[in-house]
């Protein structure tokens, strides 16, 4: 049963994914973390205003990075993983 929403969730993803300023953000934070050695220990704002994303969700994504050799789809792995297991 994971199979179809794991489709439907990544069908196309490399034309279908949108790059915006918060994917260039924490792609920038995670090249820093892992390339520079530069530890974050607060998070970042984001562009929808009020909105503060703590240091722990770029921490989650540093494998996923790591896992595609620091390609920003990376984050498609980790929130396709997050969505299955909120499902279930």
């Amino acid at each position: 049963m994971i199979l179809l929403p794991l489709f439907f969730r990544t069908y196309d993803i490399v034309n279908r994914f949108e790059f915006a300023h918060d994917g260039d953000l924490y792609s920038w934070i995670i090249k820093d973390i892992v390339v520079d050695k530069h530890l974050r220990l607060i998070g970042q704002l984001t562009t929808a205003p009020g909105i503060f994303i703590g240091p722990a969700f770029y921490y989650m994504l540093i494998p996923f990075f790591l896992l595609t050799k620091m390609d920003p789809l990376g984050a498609v792995d980790h929130s396709s993983l997050i969505g299955y297991n909120l499902k279930h």
